[in-house]
Parts: structure tokens; sequence; C-alpha cells
């Protein structure tokens, strides 16, 4: 028997009990054991044994989803909040291309882990610092920037950092530039995100976007990171993520699992949900779909959220 309930996520919130042939009285906690079993212990009658014990573990799955909201972070406070949602617009149009649209990317040249790399106010050292992004910690892997224009022997840039839209100076000698014409458009009405080649669609996906409470942030951003989660494909996550230059705006997801509130276009392992608002301001896509965009995107590619 199940005590508890199905997240948005396809996680189960909530414990099971059950009673083996030696009658003895068995709880899982999938939450707070991380899949292991408490103690049992033995009961001469099964009947008596339910009849007396359900009522008690009731109130306990109660106070353990109370417990969790509190101590095992925003996963159960989404559980709790999950029918705040956004229903899709009836004949909101699905995102089409820009033609034309051709994308110069800074990456960054010392890709040694923890090498970092700065970025100013203005195109001088003597400015105010705004960030100094380093390899494998700020960002996971390679650092790269779109680029706004040049100036001399600087780039202006698009910095993936908070606030959303913050824009800085690097220095040309630390980076290479290349260019691409891929985009990635998302429309929240439609549910729907196209990827696009020189002004062409050249793919089409469901998406699930953010809960009401944690609103996918909308903008021009782009493709800062791309991580495989260690979960694989069987994750919340799915197979791949790409993390973006978009973070939440909701101020209690600015920390959020351990991290910085960055906001990914991620597989998921509850295809299901695609086509809702369900997430914590991700993007989510099937796993098919982010593994196809892994095998054919660079990294700095524009995502407009409209």
């Amino acid at each position: 028997m199940a005590l508890g309930h199905v997240a948005p996520d396809g996680s189960y919130d909530g414990c099971q009990i059950s009673v083996n042939a030696g009658n003895a009285l068995r709880i899982f906690w999938p939450e707070i054991s991380g899949g292991s079993r408490l103690p049992t212990f033995a009961s001469p009658s099964k009947e008596t044994l339910m009849s007396t014990v359900r009522f008690a573990v009731v109130r306990l799955c109660v106070t353990t989803a109370v417990l969790a909201s509190g101590v095992l972070g925003t996963r159960a406070v989404a559980s709790a909040q999950s029918t705040k949602t956004v229903p899709v617009t009836k004949g909101a149009p699905a995102p089409s291309c820009t033609p034309g649209q051709v994308t110069t990317v800074a990456a960054m040249n010392n890709t040694r882990y923890g090498a970092a790399i700065n970025v100013y106010r203005e195109p001088s050292t003597a400015s105010q610092l705004l960030a100094s992004l380093g390899v494998g910690l700020e960002i996971k892997g390679a650092v790269v920037f779109t680029v706004i224009r040049t100036e001399g022997d600087w780039l202006h840039v698009n910095v993936p950092v908070r606030p959303n839209g913050t824009t800085g100076w690097i220095k040309k000698s630390d980076v290479h530039t290349f260019q691409h014409r891929y985009a990635i458009r998302i429309s929240r009405a439609a549910r729907k995100m196209v990827v696009c080649n020189a002004g062409r669609v050249i793919q089409t996906e469901v998406v699930a976007i953010g809960q009401s409470i944690y609103p996918t942030p909308t903008g021009t951003f782009f493709t800062a990171d791309l991580v495989k989660p260690k979960a694989g494909s069987g994750g919340a996550y799915g197979p791949f993520a790409y993390g973006l230059s978009a973070f939440s705006e909701s101020p209690e997801l600015e920390d959020w699992n351990g991290g910085d509130g960055r906001v990914a276009i991620h597989g998921t392992n509850a295809p299901k949900l695609l086509g809702q608002a369900v997430s914590h301001g991700c993007i989510r896509v099937s796993n098919t779909g982010i593994t196809k965009m892994k095998n054919t995107l660079p990294l700095g590619v524009p995502v407009e959220v409209m």
C-alpha cells in the first residue's frame, strides 16, 4: 500500500507500507531513507496490525511531507504547489525562425580546470570587475559569450551571470571567436520550441515550462554550458542539459538545489508532462530532442523565450 502522491516531475513523495509473509510491517521512505528500508518489527496478526497502524502511518506520511519541504528543498515545495500551473493559450502560434541571423561567439582560450576570465564594466582593466568566470566552477565546461560588438582590443559581450541581460567587456586576447547561424526560439504560450539554422526550422519540440510561481523568464539568452547529468536518461534532467545565460527571477530559487538558479533546457524522465507548466523555470524537452540538439548545436546559440 502506498500513502502519498506523485509530484509533477513524476517523482513520488510519500511512503509505502507492506506486510510480508511473517506479518512484519515494512515502511519504505523513498525521500528520507534514500531507497533503504527502516527496521521492521513482528506482528501477531496482519489484520490487527494494519487497522491499528493505518491512521498513525497516514499521520507520519503527512508529517514527512511537511518536513521534506523544509529539509529536502524545493522538490517537496513544488509538489505541494503543483496545481498553480499556466494553461496553454489556445491558438497561440508556434515560434518561427528569423532569416539572416548570424551569431559571433567568443570562447575562452584557456580551458584548463580553474582557469578564469575577467569581465569588466567598461573596456578597461581599470573599470569595475563584473565577474570572473572559471572553467569547471561557475561554468562546468568551456566559458563562452555571445558578442555584441568590437572596440579595439576589447569585445562587448553578453555575460552568463545575474541579473539577466548583463553585458560586459572582455579582452580579445583571452578568447577566440567563431560564427554560426543557429538559434532557438521558445513560445511559453504555445509550449513549443523550434531550433533554427540559417532561418529554417530544423527541429520542433513540445516543451514543459515553469509553473506560475516559478515562471520561465522571458528575453534573449544563450546556451552557456552543456552538462551530462550523472543520473542519465532515467534522471529528472534526462541525458543532457544546456545551462543558459538566464536565471530564475524567483527569489527563493536564487540558490536552488545547491546551484545558482540557472535556467536550463534539459531532458526529462516524465515525458507525459511535456506541454504543461510544471517546472521550476527550466524548459523540458524529450530525451530524443535534447540528444539531437547536443549532436547538432555549438555553445553560444541564442535562445529567445517569448
